[in-house]
């Protein structure tokens, strides 16, 4: 489940956000792991490999690797979303495995069995750290390397991706991205008076509205939900609208938060799988194509 920033009853958030302003924890709000374990690939079917490795600070961050069934076609990294931890993500994307791809899951310092507290910094750092951990757990292969990303693991993913512009990603899914943390935060506030204290209560910085257009030619397709009540679909609009071809944009017609994998999965798992090949293919339209949307039924 994802739950950016989770509105509280209007009696409450006036005294919470002040208290939030004076502590200075008004950025912890992103925010909500948990250690339990929700799934595991053993129930599917799926052999894995558990370990660890470091981020930049020296963190030791828990992953998943689970082996592609039959030949690989290629590898996949999977950034989750802002709560519980990379057993109850691994749902959304358990069919890449038996589709040809091998599949790394890993939790944000804080997360599942990660160590460390989160921060925005640290979920940066955690970010780049699992990105150069993928290349070197792919090195030498010929086949292709993805990204799937989704909420808050897709704003991560954005940043992380167009600052490490020396490691090669075929192709990037952004499922559900916010396009800044004051953006996003000032739609949960609505029209409260704390909306002009923005600045002080979330700070700015590690935005992917900032950092989308950077990508350095790396294929992007862009997921999103009109009925998203989490992250509207206006955050879809401005990254699209920055991004850089090629580039894809695909709306869910009535779609909730990070739903593409859930109830519309018959749908955008051909989607995404057709995505990776035109990104191997290098077959993109000339010009950029206009949005496509999906049912929601």
């Amino acid at each position: 489940m994802n739950r950016l920033l989770k509105r509280p009853t209007k009696p409450l958030i006036i005294p919470l956000l002040l208290g939030l302003l004076l502590s200075g924890c008004a950025n912890q709000l992103f925010y909500h792991p948990d250690k339990e374990d929700y799934r595991s690939p053993k129930q599917d079917g799926y052999t894995f490999e558990e370990s660890y490795f470091e981020s930049e600070d020296g963190t030791k961050l828990h992953t998943w690797r689970i082996p592609a069934i039959g030949e690989e076609k290629g590898s996949v990294l999977h950034f989750h979303g802002n709560a519980q931890n990379l057993s109850s993500h691994y749902a959304f994307v358990s069919w890449l495995p038996k589709n040809g791809y091998t599949l790394y899951l890993f939790d944000y310092r804080g997360y599942g069995k990660s160590e460390g507290v989160t921060s925005r910094k640290g979920l940066y750092q955690d970010s780049v750290a699992a990105l150069r951990y993928f290349e070197k757990q792919t090195e030498g292969k010929t086949s292709p390397r993805f990204v799937i990303a989704q909420s808050l693991g897709a704003a991560n993913a954005i940043v992380a991706i167009a600052q490490t512009s020396d490691l090669k990603i075929d192709g990037i899914v952004s499922d559900s991205a916010f396009s800044s943390y004051q953006a996003i935060a000032s739609e949960k506030l609505g029209k409260s008076p704390l909306k002009l204290s923005l600045p002080l209560l979330v700070s700015s910085g590690f935005d992917p509205i900032d950092w989308v257009d950077k990508l350095d030619g790396t294929p992007i397709a862009f997921v999103h939900g009109t009925a998203d009540k989490v992250v509207s679909d206006k955050h879809v609009d401005l990254l699209y609208a920055k991004a850089k071809h090629p580039k894809l944009l695909w709306i869910i017609e009535g779609g909730q938060h990070t739903n593409a994998l859930t109830t519309n999965r018959e749908i955008f798992i051909p989607r995404i799988l057709r995505f990776f090949d035109q990104c191997t293919s290098n077959d993109f339209p000339e010009n950029e194509p206009e949005p496509s949307p999906a049912s929601d039924s």
